[in-house]
Order: C-alpha cells, then structure tokens, then sequence
C-alpha cells in the first residue's frame, strides 16, 4: 500500500513540478528548477533500491488482510 500512495503522490507532483519550472514557468528560478530536479533525483534513488531488491516495486502476492 505504501507503494501505490508513493506512486500517485510523489511521481506526478514532482516531476510535474520540476518539468513546469524549466520549460514553462515565465521566470527562470535557478532555486525551484534545482530543488524539484534534486527531489525527483532522490525519489528515483529510493525506487531503484526498491527494484534493486525486488523483481517488482510492490508485492502483490502478500496477504490482503
């Protein structure tokens, strides 16, 4: 479960955000262009430890209690 919260919570809003502030945004921030591009760099790193560990990001077979 904390896999699928992890999916839809950080993946879009930072990579939403980080795509906004360098190609759309109408003032380029060199502050928000690094920090979202840092963030989405670090949450990569935590799913490529995840599936560095496992075929699979979540276990599906795990009991449904």
């Amino acid at each position: 479960m904390n896999w699928l919260f992890w999916q839809m919570d950080r993946a879009p809003f930072l990579g939403g955000g980080c795509e906004h502030f360098y190609a759309y945004a109408p003032e380029k921030y060199e502050y928000r262009i690094n920090r979202y591009a840092m963030e989405v760099k670090r949450q990569l790193d935590v799913l490529d430890k995840q599936l560095a560990c496992n075929e699979f990001i979540a276990d599906l077979t795990a009991d449904k209690a």
